[in-house]
């Protein structure tokens, strides 16, 4: 890239190269950062670049820190050969100059993925600054061993039902308490503990004696202010007290009180306000361990403390003002150990590449391209021993638009030296970076990565589909039951929710992902569409066409929680809005029929006017009628401050939030069917006033949505996308069918049968309506510690929902989602992940498809599975039984799964039924024999012995692959992920 010069010299110098075709190398200038650590790399490349023309800098801490020594006027590029251990200090200068537009080298290592903190470059440890921090007289304290009382404490969890309590304890003479929380599970769980007449504003740290219980790796701490801003941050207990410090600026903003100024950089809790300190478990910030929890506290206070200066982040990622869109952060994505690096073919007239070249360990340099923003082009890729994709070597990422705009990133997440100073490699570097000052486009065309094309389709034609006669199951048009291999489809790969927009459509992505999902085994799609789509008769075509030629069902879900804060919303305005959108997809077959909401609040129902009129539910007044049952403070707060969750329509006046916030509160506080605690506080007729406006509100709004549908597609079926206990009320006998949201976390195997057994509730709740979950799913992102759930433990544990439903006869299950949603595409496109960065990491990894750089993704484990799974329910066999057990791995869940025709097995490891095998990872073995021969899929890959006499009643014939051996009846040697193997059987 070049960057124009303000002296008259340079630009002559620029003008001249542009009118000429020869390239001048010296125009395009490197500045390479050089220290101790990189001097051994850094010599061969400044040579090289030297030699290949360019003029190269070599500059030092204090030079690259010095914005007179390093700017954009100064230089076009900058070079660091150790990308992931590079000075925190250098991190803001050099996101500066991306900012303004440079470009990058990055080498060594995935970019500042372990940055070397200015303690570690002084020699200093973390330990003698922390014992800086406990020094020095306290400025105020906070009694937290006061009796418990709704005034002393507030108890608050996600689940009402929670059991939590206290006991005092007094550490090195210092009051202070236990804090107990039995069976954890999910959410949050915590005691909020006021503070008074606090009158300092100059402390910087909050310090404490803390305990825990050898099980609890995690304690969260919330600082409250009354203006409504609430930070957090947390802290690791051991299982002896600690005396233990966290400085303020460590404590991130997670709601900003309605203040949008609050959480910028160098603000902090202003302590001068402080309403409240709450101690406990949150999971949406810092995922804790299912169980019971114990933790102590005693002798909180904040000081005022002379802080040293150190510039240090935990990762790129963690800096508000730092997102780099490249790399990957998923562990189970690293390159293996044994590999091999080769130039992708499509490059060889490009650059210059010899072969033979062995892989190294480090992490797949992807870049997340924006959707008319940048561009992803991989130029080398890494193969495993068995020659599979394992990633990409060297990579380039053009932002060619957004808040880097027009800077070039070539990246390498390779931290072998021995690789990154390889004679090859250096020249494709070399080679590369001549490509980006010559800003040639020719190449970066050929280097752009292919969206599918093609897909072997699995699922048959689509024939209309309707409820049984018995109610409880769907089936087609000759009576036959269909099975729903689900999945949500929210947009092709990097254009998530965005998709039906003008400048975002494309037919050829929708065609070839609609045809991918086909050959993973997916019949249905919950469809998120946009009202806009059907405005464009050729986007509906194409939508009808590629869901025919692929056999995939399509339930349309209309309406998602957003629309709803746009503006003032009555039921007649979503009638008018939609009747568009169900005129073009009438009398389709391959439309099962439409989700009218997704997931649906009191807050969000309650807010649409009726006619003009408030809902039964305001009408109720239940802030005001029920006021003694209810929290009022907290009510108040949520009033104040409309806290992200449960959603409010920005628009609803002070009187509307609070009715409906007290009705939410109520609500909560009735047991229903899906708690295990069937205890409640309420009088009977006040639970019968609030259940019955509830539903009533819930019915003025559905009931004319059903009728519109029903009257211009008499077939249509109809449902809700709950994810609350709200899928009991009484309206929802009116639905056509019931699709629960369910995402209760995989800590143990009874978190996964919660979740699958919610379809056994709704068969219970409703027997003549099929039942089925509209979204599930495990990310790969979940975490635990350092622990992460990964692909393979995953695809094992979603495995067992289809199983589930299957085995028991329900309508089937729809993944949440088609593709992944990598952190870029978060901060660029989805609001409601941004509120942490843990958050977004577990968001961005449901997909069916991990995301490669490529328009399509790049199949799961999970998806190998379901293809299998889908090939034998098509041949409509006898179903087997289900046993879901504990794994003892992350995840928690594996299965077996015994049919008349197939074995199909979740674990590490299994010796049975004539079937043994072994993998390092989690797998889905699936063996199903039909038409005289044996099929075998793993999902990961294993060792495996099959006893084909004892599991089939008959001999192995021939192989479909020199893998596996033959002799006699047994079959053994080694499968590998996602390829299945075809045995030919004979009596």
């Amino acid at each position: 890239m070049f960057n124009c010069v303000k002296t008259l010299s340079t630009l002559i110098i620029i003008l001249s190269a542009c009118t000429t075709s020869a390239w001048a190398a010296s125009t395009y200038r490197l500045a390479i950062y050089r220290d101790a650590s990189t001097d051994g790399v850094s010599s061969i490349y400044i040579k090289q670049m030297r030699k290949a023309g360019f003029e190269v800098s070599a500059l030092d801490i204090s030079a690259i820190t010095n914005p007179t020594k390093f700017n954009i006027e100064l230089f076009d590029a900058v070079v660091l050969l150790n990308s992931d251990v590079a000075p925190a200090r250098i991190m803001p200068h050099v996101h500066e100059f991306m900012l303004s537009g440079g470009d990058g080298v990055f080498l060594g290592g995935e970019l500042f993925a372990n940055p070397k903190s200015d303690l570690a470059l002084a020699g200093k440890s973390e330990a003698s600054i922390n014992a800086k921090l406990l020094e020095g007289e306290s400025a105020f304290k906070i009694d937290i061993a006061k009796p418990f009382t709704n005034k002393t404490y507030t108890k608050e969890s996600k689940h009402a039902s929670q059991v939590m309590y206290t006991k005092p304890v007094i550490k090195h003479g210092r009051k202070g308490m236990v804090f107990t929380v039995k069976d954890f599970s999910d959410g949050w769980a915590g005691w909020a503990i006021p503070t008074k007449n606090v009158k300092t504003k100059n402390a910087n740290v909050m310090r404490l004696w803390l305990r825990g219980d050898g099980h609890t790796p995690t304690v969260a701490f919330e600082i409250r202010e009354k203006g409504g801003a609430r930070w957090v941050t947390h802290l690791q207990p051991s299982t002896k007290w600690k005396n233990v410090a966290v400085r303020l600026d460590e404590f991130q903003l997670f709601r900003n009180g309605g203040d949008n100024t609050r959480g910028k950089k160098g603000d902090l809790p202003q302590l001068k306000n402080i309403a409240a300190v709450t101690v406990g478990f949150a999971d949406e910030f810092f995922t804790t361990p299912s169980g019971d929890h114990t933790f102590s506290i005693a002798g909180v206070e904040f000081a005022n403390v002379v802080l040293p200066k150190i510039t240090h982040y935990e990762n790129a990622f963690q800096a508000n003002d730092f997102t780099l869109y490249c790399f990957d952060y998923m562990k189970a994505y690293g390159l293996p150990a044994e590999s091999s690096i080769s130039l992708r073919k499509e490059l060889k007239q490009y650059f210059d590449w010899e072969g033979g070249v062995g892989g190294g360990r480090g992490v797949s340099a992807i870049g997340v391209a924006l959707p008319f923003k940048s561009q992803f082009y991989p130029i080398l890729e890494v193969n495993d021993k068995f020659d599979r994709y394992a990633g990409w070597g060297l990579s380039l990422l053009h932002n060619f638009d957004g808040k880097y705009k027009n800077g070039y990133w070539l990246f390498s997440g390779i931290d072998d030296a021995s690789l990154i100073k390889n004679e090859q490699f250096v020249k494709v570097v070399i080679d590369a970076i001549k490509h980006i000052a010559k800003q040639d486009k020719k190449w970066r065309k050929h280097a752009e990565l292919p969206y599918v094309k093609k897909g072997t389709r699995l699922g048959g034609k689509c024939s209309r589909l309707r409820v049984s006669e018995t109610g409880d199951a769907l089936v087609d048009q000759s009576g036959k039951p269909v099975f729903l291999i689900g999945a949500n489809y929210i947009g092709p790969s990097g254009r998530p929710f965005i998709y039906c927009g003008d400048k975002f459509w494309s037919s050829k992505l929708i065609e070839s992902d609609f045809m991918q999902a086909s050959a993973m085994g997916i019949n249905a799609f919950r469809f998120w569409l946009g009202a806009e789509l059907v405005k464009d008769p050729k986007r509906t075509k194409t939508l009808i066409r590629a869901a025919e030629k692929s056999g995939i069902y399509l339930m349309i879900h209309l309406r998602g929680d957003g629309q709803v804060e746009q503006h003032p919303v009555d039921v007649n305005d979503i009638v008018n809005e939609f009747k568009p959108v169900i005129q073009a997809f009438k009398g389709q077959d391959v439309v099962i029929g439409y989700d009218l909401q997704n997931e649906p609040y009191i807050t969000t129902i309650g807010a649409i006017t009726v006619n003009g009129e408030l809902s039964k539910i305001v009408k109720l007044r239940p802030a005001e009628r029920y006021k003694k049952y209810i929290n009022t403070i907290q009510l108040e707060r949520n009033v104040k401050e409309k806290p992200p969750w449960p959603l409010m329509p920005s628009w609803a006046n002070e009187d509307v939030r609070r009715q409906l916030y007290a009705a939410e509160m109520l609500w909560n506080m009735i047991p229903t069917p899906f708690d295990d605690d069937q205890t409640c506080q309420l009088p009977p007729h006040v639970i019968k006033e609030v259940q019955g406006a509830v539903s009533a509100t819930f019915d003025d709004w559905m009931s004319p949505f059903s009728v519109m549908i029903k009257e211009i597609d008499p077939n249509a079926l109809v449902t809700v996308g709950y994810n609350t206990d709200l899928v009991t009320m009484a309206c929802n006998k009116k639905l056509d069918w019931h699709t629960q949201h369910t995402y209760v976390r995989p800590r143990r195997v009874k978190d996964t049968l919660k979740n699958v057994k919610k379809m056994d509730l709704l068969r219970k709740l409703y027997p003549h309506h099929p039942a089925s979950l509209g979204e599930f799913g495990y990310t790969c992102g979940f975490t635990i510690g350092d622990k992460q759930l990964g692909p393979n433990a995953s695809a094992v544990a979603e495995m067992s929902f289809y199983l589930y439903a299957y085995a028991h006869n329900h309508t089937g299950v729809f993944k949440w989602k088609m593709h992944d949603a990598p952190i870029p595409y978060a901060y660029d496109q989805i609001w409601w992940t941004q509120n942490s960065v843990k958050n977004m990491r577990y968001e961005s990894a449901f997909g069916l498809t991990r995301y490669d750089g490529s328009p399509s993704g790049k199949t799961r484990p999970i998806g190998y599975g379901l293809a299998h799974f889908a090939k034998f329910i098509n041949q409509k066999l006898p179903k087997g039984d289900l046993k879901l057990t504990s794994s003892g791995y992350l995840g928690d869940v594996s299965y077996e799964y015994i049919a008349p025709n197939a074995i199909f097995i979740g674990h590490k490891q299994y010796t049975k039924h004539g079937l043994t095998f072994e993998s390092s990872e989690p797998t889905n073995m699936m063996l199903s024999w039909y038409d005289k021969k044996l099929f075998v899929t793993s999902t990961a890959d294993a060792n495996i012995t099959i006893n084909a006499a004892m599991l089939t009643g008959k001999l192995p014939a021939n192989g479909s692959d020199s893998g596996l051996q033959i002799k006699d009846h047994m079959i053994t040697g080694s499968v590998l992920a996602g390829k299945t193997y075809t045995f030919s059987l004979v009596k």
